[in-house]
């Protein structure tokens, strides 16, 4: 890839990630703020767990995005071999949230059938 071929990519994937990011807080911020699994499980002992636990992984994803998105603006061409490494790590981190989004999921599946 030529330099300006990288500098348009590196601008363009620039703006993606920012907006990505802006969407998956906006998506984190509306499942804390609703508080839906403060709630699960329905069990006292355990209650609230569930929630404590999302929150902690909507942080975890929000730091690890953070630092992937840092270390893409150090890279200075497509020669880079931090590249490939780059791009390793943000199709794990979309795994994991994928991962997070399907519990997630199940989560709400058994709280839609005790309420029914």
């Amino acid at each position: 890839m030529e330099s300006s071929d990288f500098r348009l990519w590196k601008i363009e994937f620039t703006w993606q990630m920012r907006e990505f990011k802006r969407q998956l807080y906006l998506h984190f911020e509306m499942e804390e703020d609703s508080a839906i699994f403060d709630h699960y499980p329905v069990t006292e002992a355990k209650k609230g767990h569930f929630g404590l636990t999302i929150r902690k992984e909507h942080a975890r994803f929000i730091i690890t995005f953070e630092k992937i998105f840092n270390r893409l603006k150090k890279i200075a061409n497509a020669a880079d071999p931090k590249l490939k490494k780059l791009e390793a790590d943000l199709n794990k981190l979309i795994d994991d949230i994928q991962t997070h989004e399907s519990k997630e999921r199940g989560v709400l599946l058994d709280i839609s059938r005790l309420i029914e």
